[in-house]
């Protein structure tokens, strides 16, 4: 069990490197999460980050966080 929950933390870690480098950078920036006015935006897919998948609308990926400084 302990196994497979480390591999899953590795594969998490991996997949996310890019977000979880550009977090701890703006982080450290000063920059903190805010959520997004209104109702979840789309997401820009320029920029790093978890989205969330709308199966009902065409599969687009939207944000309802962001780090803001």
């Amino acid at each position: 069990m302990e196994t497979l929950l480390a591999g899953i933390f590795v594969v998490y870690v991996q997949q996310n490197a890019d977000f979880i480098n550009t977090v701890n950078q703006q982080y450290a920036l000063g920059h903190r999460w805010k959520t997004v006015e209104g109702i979840c935006q789309l997401a820009d897919p320029t920029i790093p980050g978890f989205a969330l998948i709308n199966p009902f609308d065409d599969g687009n990926r939207y944000v309802c966080f962001k780090l803001e400084k």
